[in-house]
């Protein structure tokens, strides 16, 4: 004799494989590009003790103008790179780019320049330049790409047109 189909076990069996895969979520972080990203409740994925949460760093408003070429005097100083009021500052120097090769990015920030350093908040920096008095920055000669926010004020302002790593002979 032979053993009976059972139909109402194939419902089950189906039911039962869905429920083991994993949900596949199409984001669209932005319009050039897509990302995908894999749910899965299991055990595997949950955080374990060892695991460092992640905290997003705040923005950091870099102030700059608009320039072709470096801008300011052959000067160097050097100081640690930090925030106060979101902007960035040398010490309590504001920094302002007055340079085409200095770039930055966000989320973490950075900042370099056309050398193959890259430089983070908390960083002990030389920058090349030139220190002026926050009061005439209204005189510069050029545009702003970045204008200083009313936040970001300083007795002194350091045009900063190279970043690199200290030398110790200087520290």
């Amino acid at each position: 004799m032979k053993p009976k189909f059972k139909w109402y076990m194939v419902p089950i069996l189906l039911i039962s494989f869905i429920a083991c895969d994993p949900v596949i979520e199409m984001t669209n972080t932005n319009h050039n590009a897509q990302t995908i990203k894999v749910e899965d409740e299991s055990a595997a994925n949950k955080p374990t003790e060892n695991e460092a949460p992640t905290r997003k760093q705040q923005t950091v408003y870099v102030t700059a103008l608009d320039v072709d070429s470096d801008m300011g005097d052959a000067a160097a100083a050097h100081g640690v790179l930090n925030t106060k009021n979101s902007c960035l500052y040398m010490d309590d120097l504001l920094l302002v780019v007055s340079s085409p090769h200095i770039t930055w990015t966000q989320d973490p920030f950075t900042i370099s320049d056309i050398n193959e350093f890259i430089f983070e908040i908390g960083d002990t920096v030389l920058v090349g330049g030139s220190q002026a008095d926050y009061k005439n920055m209204a005189s510069f000669a050029s545009d702003w790409k970045n204008p200083p926010l009313a936040t970001c004020k300083a007795e002194k302002i350091w045009l900063m047109n190279g970043i690199n790593i200290p030398r110790e002979d200087l520290l």
